[in-house]
């Protein structure tokens, strides 16, 4: 066979093409400079090689062209780059590896490099084939054995290395053994990222590794023993999940920042030499069963060091001071024995983890910061000692304590005991002078709480949805929903209190409810939705509103005693209650929409000497059962539909008229028109305290103002009539203004009989 090489001289600067004719060779483009050829250049983009060309290569290692001798010392750029070679040999003289030489060659079996001192970026990227080099290979490029695949093995045991460079071994794969050079000192970052390969031993000279050096790689057992590493940088071995054993060396005094996180670790035994871990160094271990630091000078074990891991057991180191925030979160640990030293405890250190137990007692600790132990559901036995002096936010929420007592702290936190199955507990001994907000919400076995008498207020939700069935209050502030959804809470006893907010009592299971002098003022729907209440009494309260919603849907609420000063009643504040008999005085002066809205059980409303200056809107609307509503004469409107629509009898009690300037002996002739539309169409059957009925008709549909002029004449006509006669045989005393005018049955019937 036939074939070409092209030849680029380089001669005096001057420059040329030539073709020689060698048999029984493929077609190769060789550079020639200085006395020396390179196999692999282009010439206009021509490649060295044909691209279909497949079979063994053998390259001289010398080429003669004008019988000048010139010796082959590197492989060019994309030299035999995705060509289907089978087999090749390079011969000695070949010092260098160029950019992609060897790149997609997937169908080589092994490639010997014997005196190769440089290969560099991405020479063997994706090539598939067992390669050896030998103590001369002094340096590799970055990526120059990316996404390789070693077949069986790859020994730089041998060679002369001193740095592997950035992603050198990206996602390369070697099935077995991978031995790292006795010359290596460092390893930058991410050069076996994603790596396949069993075991790695780390030669006694190496001092340096990059950050994710070995992250996602597929390494089963590493061995730091006869290295020089002081420090494992930052995901160092990061989503290693294969990486079940690792033997750490005696001068290794660092492992950084999710050095391990997510690692298939075990066990882990750290040395003595060892003094600090970085920030989630072996979280989401999810095999990680067990830890030994206590042969460690590891003062701090650090934020989400063990977070999400399997760790059960851990042996603390003896002079640790600091646990960091969710240090072991989500994390199977049972129990740890905490040292003298330790004085802080981070964030949210054991949340929702499955610790069970711990003492704090023989710890320097003086406070415990939010959410500690926050949803361990586990937890039975905390001793906290005598030197904590104060407890963070929901430290205990959402825990399984049932149990536990409180030393005499300073201060505790919003939400401490949130959501816990807490049943008993006592802080009557503390001094603090505030229960914060939302302490044992949602705390549904808490039977019973004592508080100290130093209390002056109860923050909001502080006990809402619990279990206590009774409770003595002594704090002068009762905040927003204190109590709300206590549906055991039977009984209160209110001292001193002075302020009562939104919503505080509502469904409980109150009876009876007897408010303190102290008071002045109840927040709306404090007491709603309460099934149970049947009695009200604001005592000598200083309260002037009842709230808005008050007692909405206390469908059992029988008996109100009112405010004894004057006071006004709220939008919709007793609607749906059972009241049978309401009777407002003057202390009453107003009167908001729906206040006794569906209270079905009411038949009799008294405000004749209230001064409700008019009925609101819907006051009474769907208070079917009402019969006899007297009203004062200070009440000078009432708005459509305040009065339920069926009969009833409206009492007028008073001198002046419900509109215009009728005197009392017109009261009579109000027109049908009133009565229709302010007493949200009714029927009206009594006016005053007149013996006869007022017939309007009894018209409850459309705007029908009844009353005919003819009517009108004819009432006038009767009274004029029956007036004259009774002057004349004076029979008749005038009655008190207010009373309206008394007639007798017998007297009633000799004036009907006049009239007719």
């Amino acid at each position: 066979m036939i074939c070409f090489f092209i030849v680029y001289l380089v001669k005096f600067g001057l420059s040329a093409s030539i073709t020689f004719n060698i048999s029984n060779t493929p077609a190769l483009g060789y550079k020639i400079s200085d006395g020396k050829a390179g196999l692999g250049s282009t010439i206009d983009n021509t490649p060295c090689i044909a691209k279909d060309y497949a079979g063994p290569l053998n390259i001289p290692d010398k080429l003669d062209s004008d019988g000048v001798s010139y010796e082959i010392i590197e492989i060019g750029k994309y030299a035999f780059s995705d060509v289907k070679l089978t087999s090749i040999v390079i011969p000695k003289s070949v010092t260098k590896i160029c950019q992609y030489a060897f790149s997609e060659t997937t169908t080589l079996q092994a490639i010997n490099l014997p005196k190769v001192v440089e290969i560099e970026s991405f020479a063997f990227y994706k090539t598939k084939a067992d390669i050896t080099v030998t103590e001369s290979l002094k340096k590799i490029g970055e990526s120059a054995f990316a996404l390789a695949d070693f077949r069986n093995n790859f020994d730089l045991s041998k060679s002369s290395v001193e740095t592997i460079e950035k992603e050198t071994f990206k996602q390369a794969d070697c099935e077995n053994e991978f031995t790292l050079p006795q010359s290596l000192t460092t390893i930058k970052e991410n050069a076996f990222i994603f790596f396949t390969v069993d075991k790695i031993n780390f030669p006694p000279k190496l001092t340096t590794i990059g950050d994710h050096a070995f992250a996602n790689s597929k390494v089963t057992e590493i061995s730091f023993e006869n290295s020089a590493l002081t420090e494992l940088p930052a995901n160092c071995f990061f989503s290693c999940l294969k990486l079940t054993t690792v033997k750490f060396g005696n001068q290794l005094t660092k492992l950084g920042d999710e050095c391990f996180h997510n690692a298939g670790l075990v066990k882990v035994e750290l040395p003595s030499s060892l003094k600090t871990i970085g920030n989630l160094c072996f979280s989401l271990c999810k095999k990680l069963i067990a830890a030994n630091l206590q042969n460690t000078q590891v003062t701090e074990i650090p934020d989400g060091c063990f977070q999400r891991s399997l760790i059960t057991t851990i042996f603390l180191p003896p002079k640790l001071e600091k646990i960091g925030v969710g240090a072991f979160a989500n994390s199977a640990l049972v129990g740890i024995h905490p040292p003298p030293t330790l004085y802080y405890i981070g964030d949210s250190c054991f949340i929702y983890s499955k610790i069970s137990h711990i003492s704090l007692n023989n710890t320097a600790m003086k406070y415990l910061n939010d959410r500690v132990f926050y949803g361990c559901s586990n937890i039975s036995d905390i001793d906290l000692g005598t030197k904590i002096e104060k407890i963070g936010n929901e430290v205990f929420a959402l825990s399984s304590l049932k149990t536990i007592k409180i030393p005499n702290i300073k201060s505790i936190g919003e939400g401490c005991f949130f959501g816990s199955q807490i049943q008993q507990i006592d802080l009557s001994h503390l001094s603090i002078t505030s229960l914060p907000d939302k302490i044992f919400l949602n705390c549904s076995q808490l039977e019973t709480a004592l508080l100290p008498t130093s209390i002056k207020s109860i923050g909001e939700s502080a006990f809402e949805s619990s279990g206590l069935a009774s409770f003595d209050i002594t704090a002068q502030y009762i905040g927003k929903r204190a109590f709300h959804s206590c549906g055991n809470l039977q009984s209160i006893t209110l001292t001193n209190t002075v302020e009562i907010l939104e919503e505080s009592f509502s469904l409980t299971s109150l009876t009876d409810v007897v408010l303190p002098e102290t008071l002045t003022k109840v927040g709306a729907r404090s007491f709603e939705m309460i099934l149970t209440l049947q009695s009200f009494d604001y005592g000598k309260s200083k309260i002037n509103f009842i709230e808005h919603n008050m007692f909405m849907d206390d469908f059992k609420l029988e008996n109100v005693t009112f405010p004894q000063g004057e006071f006004k009643i709220g939008y919709e504040a007793f609607k749906h209650t059972a009241l049978v008999n309401l009777t407002l005085d003057d202390r009453c002066t107003y009167i908001y929409e729906r206040a006794f809205m569906n209270c079905g059980s009411l038949l009799n409303v008294n405000l004749s000497i209230s001064k409700v200056p008019y009925l609101s809107n819907q006051t009474f609307y769907d208070c079917e059962n009402i019969y006899d509503i007297a009203i004062s004469d200070f009440t000078i409107d009432i708005e459509d539909s305040a009065i339920p629509p069926q009969a009833v009898n409206v009492y007028y009690c008073g001198t002046s008229c419900f509109k215009g300037d009728l005197n009392l002996t017109q009261k009579v002739i109000v027109p049908k028109e009133y009565a229709c539309s302010k007493f949200g169409h009714c029927d009206v059957t009594k006016i005053d305290n007149f013996p006869f009925p007022v017939d309007f008709h009894k018209t409850k549909t459309g705007r029908n103002y009844g009353v005919t002029v003819v009517t009108v004449i004819f009432v006038i006509a009767l009274f004029g009539i029956i007036g004259f006669v009774l002057y004349k045989k004076f029979l008749r005393k005038k009655a008190p203004q207010d009373e309206g005018y008394l007639i007798s049955q017998s007297e009633q019937e000799k004036e009907s009989n006049l009239f007719t």
